[in-house]
């Protein structure tokens, strides 16, 4: 009757603890991907481990210059449906850009970490602002005698220019030069966007007459 007893024991303990070790256990090609959100970070999105993230949410998503790249790849697609060209309010611009990037970033176009910088850009732009000019202000002095820059005498010189300058949104191109800047000709502060183009090659077809 022990022996009895201590079989249905075993069996039910093996039962008990097989769901535990089945669930600890990974088989099939689940074992090279997490589920959702298991990247880094813990975005949303299919994450994977061993360091690649889900679309757009990655840590390498979130710097500067990753978000510059983000905003010029969707730049027509804003510069389309808000032209700054035409745009006669500046609040009205950028509240045109907030609405233009949220399905974007819907779609993964663009990431989510990135949109409140490009509303940034749209906010320190010209669009909206009827004469206004990007202004690019010296942040430093150069010493015609050292050639040195007077905030950093570890930075060589030739002109005030060469120890850096900051960008600012002027009313007019009097009031930048007034105040010592020089006129830029973007209509953002932020980085310039690059177009690459690319010339397909010149197919040359020769008939032989027999």
């Amino acid at each position: 009757m022990r022996s009895v007893i201590a079989l249905t024991v075993a069996v039910l303990l093996a039962v008990a603890s097989g769901p535990a070790r089945a669930a600890n256990t990974c088989h099939g090609p689940s074992c090279a991907h997490g589920g959702p959100g298991s990247g880094p970070g813990g975005s949303p999105g299919a994450g994977h481990q061993g360091g690649t993230p889900g679309p757009g949410h990655g840590p390498g998503s979130r710097g500067p210059a990753a978000c510059d790249a983000a905003r010029c790849v969707v730049l027509s697609a804003v510069d389309e449906s808000c032209p700054c060209d035409t745009a006669t309010n500046h609040g009205n611009y950028v509240k045109c850009v907030v609405r233009t990037l949220g399905p974007l970033a819907a779609q993964a176009a663009v990431p989510h970490s990135c949109v409140g910088r490009i509303i940034r850009c749209a906010a320190r732009s010209t669009c909206g602002n009827p004469g206004a000019v990007t202004c690019q202000t010296p942040q430093g002095t150069c010493d015609p005698a050292s050639g040195t820059c007077t905030n950093d005498p570890s930075v060589s010189c030739s002109a005030d220019s060469g120890c850096g300058t900051a960008c600012s949104i002027a009313s007019s191109a009097e009031s930048c030069q007034t105040a010592g800047g020089t006129v830029g000709t973007s209509n953002t502060c932020c980085a310039a966007c690059t177009t690459t183009t690319t010339t397909p090659p010149t197919t040359t077809t020769t008939t032989l007459t027999p």
